[in-house]
C-alpha cells in the first residue's frame, strides 16, 4: 500500500475541524465511503493542490478550506498536526482482493448552515444589527456607522458596520472561530461572552467579508471563506448580504431606534439619539464573569444603572450595556452597565432578575411614582422584598392609600370601627398581600388600627387615664365594688 493517500488525508485533516463541521447553504452531504474513494482516485491531485492554493483574485487562501461543499468552522486556527485523520482504504485482510474501507470522522457534530439560519430568523433581523454594534461598542471605538440598504428586487439587503478601534481585531481568526475563548469573559463591563454573536451574523448573510487593521476574510457564498491582504488604518468593517423583506427593513428601522448609544452611532445615515438618562446611580447586582477555566459564573458586582423614559409608546425594557434585552414591566427602561443574567441566546434573563431590578426601580424612583404606579404589581412585588428602605415603603404607602391609611387590628376589633367612624381608611386582608402587610407593619409605614391612641378601644390594650385607690373609695364607689362583687365573683 503506497503512502500518498494517507498524506493526502493528513492534509485534508489539517484542513477540517476537529469537532464541528458545517454544511453550507444548499449542500447535501455525499456518503461517506463515496468520498473516501474520490480522495483515492484523486490523491495525487489533492495532494498537489494542497501544497499550494490561491484565489483568481491572488488573494491567498490561508484558511485552507474544506473541500467540496462543508464550511469547517475551525477551532481557533488551523492546527499542525492536531486534526483527526481519516485513513482510506485500510487494508484489513491478507487475500487477493481482500481490501476494506475504514472511515473515521474528522468532527463530532455538523451543523446545517440554512437550519441554523432558520433558528437565528426567528430573533428579527435587528438583532444582527444589535450584535455588531455590541462589538463596536465593547471597544475603544468613538464612532460606529451602520447602513442597511433597501431590499431589492431579489428580497437582498446589503448590511454593512464600520468602527474606528483602533485596533480593529488582533487576531483576524476571531472573526470565524465559533465559541472561542474570549476576553471580554472575564470582563463584567463587556457584553460578550461565547464569541458567538458576529460569527452567527455571518450565518444570517448570504456572503459576507470582514475586513479590519490585520487583514481580511471573505465568506463566499459556496461556504467556503479565504483570507486577503486588505486591511484598514484603524477599526473594522463588516458587509454582509442577507434576505431581507420591506416589512423586515421598516422594523429594523424601528428597532435601531431603540439603542441607547454609548458613544455616536448612525443608522442609514442619521445619528442615534444619545439619551439622557432620569436617573443614573450605582447598585450592587448580579452579574456573570469567566472563572480561570473560560466558565461564567454567577457573581454580585457593584454596576452602574441608568433609568431612562420611553419615548413614542415604547415598552419598557432591560437593557444590558444600551443593547435591548427584553421587554419588563414597569414604567421605565432599565440600562444595567455590566453583563447580565441571560439566557445562551442572550434574549432573556434569569427569573429572579426582573424582581430584582423592580426593586432597585422602585428604590430610587419611589418619589416619581403615581397613585396608579403604586398599585401596579411591579412596585408591590418591590415593597414584599423587604429591601426598600423604609422612607421608600412610607412614600408608596401614602402614594397609595393616603395619609389617613391604617391596618385592621385582629385583636382590637373596636378600634376599626372607631377609626373608620373618624375618616380613616382601614386596610383589610383584601387590600394587601400577607407580605406586603408585613412590611408596612414593621417599617412603621402603615399602623394598625389598635395602635393609634384616637382608635384604640380594648381595655386589656388601653390604660385607663384616672384610678382611685379603695382606700380613697366614696359610699357611692363602695356600693359599686360591692354590686360588682355579688353579681361577678371571682
Amino acid at each position: 500500500m503506497n503512502s500518498e493517500p494517507k498524506q493526502v488525508a493528513v492534509q485534508q485533516g489539517k484542513n477540517r475541524t476537529h469537532g464541528v463541521s458545517v454544511i453550507a447553504p444548499n449542500s447535501t452531504r455525499e456518503p461517506a465511503q463515496e468520498d473516501v474513494m474520490n480522495e483515492v482516485n484523486e490523491s495525487e491531485k489533492l495532494y498537489d493542490l494542497s501544497k499550494t492554493s490561491s484565489d483568481p483574485t491572488g488573494a491567498t487562501a490561508t484558511s485552507k478550506l474544506a473541500r467540496g461543499k462543508y464550511l469547517n468552522l475551525d477551532g481557533g486556527k488551523d492546527r499542525e498536526g492536531k486534526s483527526m485523520k481519516k485513513d482510506a482504504n485500510k487494508e484489513l485482510g491478507s487475500g487477493p482482493g481482500q481490501h476494506s474501507v475504514s472511515h473515521t470522522a474528522e468532527s463530532w457534530l455538523e451543523i446545517d448552515i440554512l437550519g441554523l439560519r432558520r433558528t437565528l430568523e426567528r430573533k428579527g433581523k435587528a438583532w444582527a444589527i444589535f450584535e455588531l454594534v455590541q462589538n463596536a461598542w465593547d471597544t475603544d471605538a468613538t464612532r460606529v456607522d451602520v447602513t442597511l440598504s433597501r431590499p431589492n428586487k431579489d428580497g437582498m439587503s446589503t448590511l454593512t458596520c464600520r468602527d474606528n478601534a483602533p485596533e480593529g481585531y488582533r487576531d483576524l481568526s476571531e472573526a470565524h472561530t465559533l465559541f472561542g475563548s474570549s476576553g471580554k469573559k472575564a470582563d463584567p463591563t463587556k457584553r460578550g461572552r461565547f464569541n458567538a454573536g458576529e460569527k452567527f451574523v455571518v450565518v444570517m448573510c448570504e456572503s459576507a467579508k470582514v475586513t479590519s487593521t490585520t487583514g481580511q476574510i471573505i465568506f463566499q457564498s459556496n461556504g467556503k471563506r479565504h483570507e486577503t491582504d486588505v486591511s484598514t488604518e484603524a477599526g473594522t468593517e463588516f458587509q454582509g448580504v442577507l434576505e431581507m423583506s420591506e416589512e423586515e427593513w421598516l422594523e429594523v428601522g424601528r428597532q435601531v431606534q431603540l439603542l441607547l448609544p454609548l458613544i455616536q452611532t448612525t443608522y442609514n445615515g442619521v445619528e442615534v439619539p444619545m439619551r439622557k438618562p432620569l436617573k443614573s446611580f450605582e447598585e450592587t447586582l448580579p452579574t456573570e464573569v469567566a472563572n480561570d477555566r473560560g466558565v461564567l459564573t454567577p457573581r454580585k458586582r457593584k454596576t452602574e444603572v441608568r433609568i431612562y423614559e420611553p419615548q413614542g409608546g415604547e415598552t419598557p425594557m432591560i437593557y444590558e450595556r444600551g443593547i435591548p434585552v427584553v421587554e419588563m414591566e414597569g414604567k421605565y427602561h432599565v440600562s444595567v452597565e455590566q453583563k447580565i443574567p441571560l439566557n445562551t441566546e442572550r434574549d432573556n434573563v434569569t427569573p429572579p432578575y426582573p424582581r430584582t431590578l423592580h426593586t432597585v426601580v422602585a428604590g430610587q424612583t419611589f418619589d416619581m411614582l403615581t397613585q396608579e404606579d403604586t398599585n401596579k404589581t411591579w412596585v408591590r412585588e418591590a415593597v414584599e422584598t423587604g429591601r426598600l428602605k423604609p422612607e421608600a415603603v412610607k412614600a408608596i404607602a401614602v402614594k397609595r392609600f393616603g395619609e389617613t391609611a391604617v391596618l385592621q387590628d385582629y385583636s382590637d376589633i373596636g378600634s376599626n370601627k372607631e377609626a373608620t367612624s373618624k375618616g380613616a381608611n382601614v386596610l383589610g386582608p383584601g387590600a394587601l398581600s400577607p407580605a406586603e402587610r408585613k412590611v408596612f407593619s414593621e417599617t412603621g409605614a402603615i399602623q394598625k388600627a389598635g395602635d393609634i391612641a384616637d382608635y384604640k378601644t380594648n381595655p386589656e390594650l388601653q390604660e385607663p387615664e384616672n384610678t382611685t385607690k379603695p382606700e380613697d373609695y366614696d359610699t357611692d364607689e363602695e356600693q359599686f365594688v360591692r354590686l360588682v362583687e355579688t353579681l361577678s365573683p371571682i
